[in-house]
């Protein structure tokens, strides 16, 4: 993946992971839309965090990131909280 800005760091609610979603603010188009199965109004931070996407429901999770889209990526097990 890229490091295409702006770019989100989350942490999956699920496997704690720390995820980076690349062009965070980019709209999903009509093709990525429909094969998550959400609105192609969202954006891909949107997606993310929504129901709908890998914070979701944990079977979705699951097959999600058996194949996840190219810009988004797990990056670190483990958060440094000596910096804040």
């Amino acid at each position: 993946m890229s490091d295409t800005w702006p770019v989100a760091l989350v942490q999956d609610r699920h496997s704690k992971l720390w995820i980076r979603v690349a062009e965070c603010d980019r709209r999903l188009t009509e093709s990525e839309a429909s094969t998550l199965g959400v609105d192609a109004g969202m954006t891909r931070i949107e997606f993310v965090v929504s129901e709908d996407g890998p914070h979701g429901e944990a079977d979705f999770a699951r097959a999600f990131w058996r194949d996840p889209p190219s810009w988004i990526e797990r990056v670190s097990t483990e958060v440094d909280s000596d910096k804040g």
